[in-house]
């Protein structure tokens, strides 16, 4: 598998897993714009401060799915959150 394609799969994976958590959990999302903006940006933060290992390998692989995958993961939801405040805010 080429790197390029995992990591289409890899994002692909994280959107997907975004939507069936905010679909599962709905009930988890800030209610306020300004509590969704804050989690937001503490997402995005994780995402570009995680850690991934330029080792290679098993071990490059683990911090990918282990943390990086998570990351990304929780910053998609976000961006779902902060796209449900915006047609909200545009169906008022």
């Amino acid at each position: 598998m080429s790197i390029a394609l995992f990591l289409v799969a890899l994002i692909a994976g994280a959107a997907l897993l975004a939507v069936w958590f905010d679909v599962r959990f709905p009930a988890l999302a800030p209610q306020r714009l300004k509590n969704r903006v804050v989690v937001a940006a503490i997402a995005f933060v994780f995402v570009a401060t995680a850690p991934i290992s330029p080792a290679g390998g098993l071990l490059t692989l683990a911090t990918l799915l282990g943390v990086f995958l998570p990351a990304l993961c929780f910053a998609l939801l976000t961006s779902l959150w902060l796209l449900r405040s915006l047609a909200q805010a545009r169906s008022v």
